[in-house]
């Protein structure tokens, strides 16, 4: 049983960093935001309650008053900046430390909440529809930072914030003011605590919120604490331990699951029918050394359900064993009632990072189909009955799939290899939208090129102990061309196939959100912000905001007028934004928003 790591004074801190109040937090309060209001999140289309909208991460909105006969007419309404600044680039081009702006913004009838990349939220009132009003910044006081995804978490009267640096605080909806800040840093008696960290957004099931641990380096987790007063409830490890189920999966005798691995970075779904919550795992480490690994390394890029109450897991589906180009699998899992081969299944689909787009039972985890969306040279295919890659030798411990594996001294392993890491999506949210029984995504166009030298990873108890706390990148990657295009494109759930598809110059990394009223939007690295046509794909609006887009947009009404959301800013993502402009500006994110 894991025990708490204090952090600041003891387990609970009642300071836990500082409140700005901006004068205006007497009046500004809304509903409290209920569990039953989240169970029904999706109805309540004038609010943006959670990350993606929903527990069953569609990441679609039922509004309609902007539209693809009007959105030609959208401007800009109000900006707000969020803090956080990500400083320029010194002469030689390297980035100081500020984090990519991978926000989104939530929406409590007509009140925004905000985290940025030093963790502070902020909570505005943008109920006048031409401007926003600050009502209070609560400073966590973080001495790290990063990529700090999704939005704030909204239960009852009350926002809790998960930081960086593995700690999770109650902020008093109404004042700002912090009500306690605990540590979810946990020590084991086989695994001494080191230095985690979390990216992506945390989720409130319940009087639960739950939150992962990703940072590389690291053996991931996920795990619940009490809305009530921050306590440890439950904790799933991603990489087994010694006795627990999928250890074995580790078929070596030098420890290599202590790397770690598995680390918990993209979407959190629930399933309230079941109490399950879905959710994919990264990679092992390190990735380019299967050899190291020996073993399909379970639970590293796969689907994971786990009961919400215990904790317990219900069901796994491992896409790559034994993988070795960063296909973890953090794209959110959507929730579907779908029609599959003429029976109504209640069913998982995501976009996988190596290519697939899979459909699993949702209650079992059953594989029920997987198809390519894009050009896949890792594998010949997959098993229809089981999902396997077809190159899957069960009778192997170190896989070599189509030679696309890497091998230590071989350079003629592991070459053109596609898809990109990069270049299928990664943590980036797709749209779903149930009366097209369509879905959307977008990525880059790309393979890879890897390899790493004999005898670097070396198989021994003692080189294990030495690079357990931080492995080294040993291994070597580049781009297969000196260009990737980006990738907006649609699959028809019935049948898996990809039916449509628009290449842009330049890598997306925003994540798209749908519409009722026919439109997807999403944000380039060029700094435009654009609509599409969801039927035809093409661009029908868009406005450049003169910095990068690296966050997923989201939209709201208030006072009967709709809007969208979108943060803009923060460092680069990616090297492909094909504006040297960027590497000069002061990457300050903000929150723009558009209306009518």
């Amino acid at each position: 049983m894991p025990t708490p790591q204090a952090m600041r004074n003891g387990l609970v801190s009642f300071v836990g960093g500082s409140c700005l109040v901006f004068g205006l937090a007497a009046t500004a309060v809304a509903a409290p935001v209920t569990p039953q209001r989240l169970l029904n999140a999706a109805d309540e289309s004038h609010n943006w309650l959670l990350t993606y909208g929903s527990y069953s991460s569609h990441a679609h909105s039922a509004l309609t008053q902007i539209n693809r006969t009007n959105v030609g007419d959208l401007r800009v309404k109000f900006m707000m900046s969020i803090g956080g600044t990500a400083p320029s680039p010194d002469n030689e081009g390297n980035q100081k430390p500020g984090g990519a702006a991978q926000f989104t913004p939530c929406i409590n009838d007509g009140f925004l909440y905000v985290h940025n990349a030093w963790g502070e939220v902020t909570k505005f009132d943008v109920r006048t529809g031409s401007r926003a009003t600050p009502i209070w910044r609560a400073d966590p006081a973080m001495e790290i930072t990063g990529a700090n995804r999704g939005c704030p978490v909204l239960l009852n009267e009350f926002v809790y914030n998960k930081t960086r640096d593995m700690r999770l605080l109650k902020i008093d909806d109404a004042s700002g003011e912090v009500v306690w800040d605990v540590s979810t840093q946990y020590v084991y008696d086989v695994d001494p605590i080191r230095e985690q960290s979390t990216s992506d957004a945390a989720l409130a099931v319940g009087n639960m919120i739950i939150m992962p641990q990703v940072s590389r380096q690291r053996r991931g987790w996920i795990g619940a604490f009490s809305a009530e007063d921050g306590s440890y409830l439950w904790h799933f490890n991603t990489i087994p331990r010694p006795g627990e189920f999928g250890h074995e999966t580790w078929a070596d005798d030098w420890g290599a699951w202590k790397v770690g691995g598995g680390g918990v970075w993209g979407g959190i779904s629930y399933d309230p029918e079941t109490d399950l919550v879905v959710f994919g795992t990264g990679d092992p480490f390190p990735w380019g050394d299967p050899e190291f690994r020996p073993g399909d390394n379970l639970f590293t890029s796969s689907i994971i359900a786990v009961n919400a109450t215990t904790g317990e897991r219900a069901w796994h589906f491992q896409e790559t064993p034994n993988e070795s180009w960063d296909y973890g699998t953090p794209s959110p899992k959507m929730l579907i009632n779908a029609d599959v081969g003429g029976e109504m299944r209640n069913v998982s689909m995501h976009w996988a990072r190596n290519g697939f787009f899979y459909t699993l039972d949702r209650a079992t985890g059953e594989f029920l189909s997987g198809k390519a969306y894009t050009k896949v040279t890792w594998t010949d295919g997959l098993d229809p009955k089981t999902g396997r890659p077809l190159n899957y030798d069960p009778n192997s411990l170190v896989q070599a799939y189509t030679k696309a594996s890497l091998r230590p001294g071989d350079p003629s392993t592991s070459q053109g290899v596609c898809p990109y890491y990069l270049g299928a999506p990664t943590w980036m949210q797709p749209t779903y939208d149930a009366s097209r029984q369509m879905t959307w995504t977008q990525g880059t166009d790309g393979c890879l090129n890897q390899t790493l030298e004999a005898d670097q990873y070396l198989k021994t108890p003692e080189y294990v102990a030495e690079i357990e706390g931080k492995y080294p990148f040993l291994w070597e990657g580049e781009l297969v061309g000196a260009h990737q295009n980006g990738r907006i494109m649609a699959i028809n759930i019935l049948t898996g196939e990809k039916v449509k598809q628009l290449v842009v110059p330049n890598m997306l990394y925003s994540g798209i959100l749908g519409t009722a009223g026919d439109l997807l939007f999403t944000g380039h690295l060029d700094g435009k912000f654009a609509a599409y046509d969801k039927d035809s794909l093409a661009e029908i609006w868009s406005f450049n905001a003169g910095v990068l887009i690296t966050a997923p947009p989201t939209t709201y009404m208030v006072n009967g007028k709709q809007y969208v959301a979108v943060v803009v800013g923060g460092s680069s993502a990616g090297s492909n934004a094909s504006a040297d402009l960027l590497l000069y500006h002061d990457r300050v994110p903000y929150v723009v928003v558009f209306g009518l």
